[in-house]
């Protein structure tokens, strides 16, 4: 117990001090005030405001925004996961990354943590357009933890083995926007089931290569320095996230299959 108490302590002066990227202490957007404020802020306009506001109103059309939306995402998202992956190939550890381009994993930590704000104007598309069962508690627990995983890659300096996150999370979302674009483009898109287990799929793949991933890391000694208190956090996390996009890729694509086929 005593040994236990000790790591999560260290893991704790770990990210309070030791870790910390100091150049943005006088910034206000490194303030957990701030990480908690976009966090409510976001819950409270998705689950609250943006219900209240559109209760007696029509679904609005916004299909042109949904476009303009799409392309920027894509190309961010394309920018981001080559710039990493010019990280991570820089590094002589695939695994434990350990680039030499300290300034673009910062640069590149802090462009993800913007990301992830833009990623919930998603959510309040769908409130503008009434699509209340894809407000579902997967979908905005997904971006509210986003928010927060963003948050801390941008002010602490983790090592840079987290430049992995944002990888496969850009590579994924890269490929999810090009799909949404051509849906908003052309509605026909939304009958592939192929289409949609796929994107399905490359989120559970993607929760479980970074189960692995960390899952080596805390037992690879001084892995560029990432606590291991927090590596079991991000293992847990990963493992919550796969349960849940498991149960909704059994639900939607499995059992429905199953269903017509004996009907």
């Amino acid at each position: 117990m005593a040994l236990i108490l000790k790591k999560i302590y260290k893991s704790y002066f770990f990210l309070t001090v030791d870790s910390a990227d100091h150049d943005h202490d006088d910034h206000w957007i490194y303030s957990p005030l701030f990480l908690v404020s976009c966090i409510a802020g976001y819950l409270f306009t998705v689950k609250k405001l943006g219900p209240k506001f559109m209760e007696n109103r029509k679904p609005y059309n916004i299909r042109k925004f949904l476009i303009a939306y799409n392309v920027i995402q894509i190309l961010i998202n394309l920018i981001l996961t080559y710039e990493v992956f010019v990280v991570i190939k820089s590094s002589p550890y695939k695994l434990c990354v350990q680039s030499p381009l300290r300034d673009l994993v910062y640069s590149t930590r802090q462009q993800y943590f913007a990301l992830k704000l833009l990623d919930c104007i998603e959510t309040v598309f769908f409130v503008l357009r009434k699509s209340d069962r894809q407000v579902s508690f997967l979908h905005v627990y997904h971006h509210g933890i986003m928010i927060f995983t963003g948050w801390v890659a941008a002010k602490y300096d983790l090592g840079h083995t987290i430049v992995w996150i944002g990888f496969l999370n850009c590579f994924v979302h890269f490929i999810m926007f090009v799909y949404y674009l051509l849906t908003s483009i052309d509605s026909a898109w939304k009958k592939s089931v192929f289409i949609k287990k796929t994107l399905t799929t490359l989120q559970l793949i993607q929760f479980l290569s970074l189960i692995l991933i960390y899952t080596l890391g805390s037992l690879i000694p001084d892995c560029n320095k990432f606590p291991s208190v927090l590596s079991f956090i991000f293992i847990i996390q990963n493992l919550f996230m796969f349960s849940l996009f498991s149960e909704f890729y059994y639900k939607t694509y499995w059992k429905e299959d199953k269903n017509r086929k004996m009907s």
